[in-house]
């Protein structure tokens, strides 16, 4: 019954075919894993930006801090390309503010 439905909804204006929900699917799980990706990052950077020592001071921590910086320049790199998508636009602008 529901497939009969969404056959005669898609024949009608192309809207709900079976491709574009799968595509538009895809796209909110692909933001959703940003998303969070972005809110760890950005948990893990608070952390040492808020500390009460300078992280200089102690190589672990300033090596873990230059590596979160560095995952978060790779993660906008391999994320720009799908700029395009309105939601993954407000993530990279979100990334780019944590820069």
């Amino acid at each position: 019954m529901a497939d009969n439905i969404l056959q005669i909804f898609s024949n009608f204006d192309g809207r709900f075919s079976r491709e574009k929900l799968a595509s538009e699917d895809k796209r909110t799980r692909s933001c959703a894993a940003l998303e969070l990706s972005l809110k760890s990052m950005d948990r893990r950077i608070s952390q040492y930006v808020a500390a009460d020592h300078q992280i200089w001071s102690y190589s672990a921590d300033s090596a873990v801090f230059l590596d979160l910086i560095d995952d978060l320049i790779a993660t906008i790199g391999d994320w720009t390309p799908m700029v395009d998508d309105k939601s993954i636009g407000v993530c990279l602008v979100r990334a780019e503010d944590l820069m």
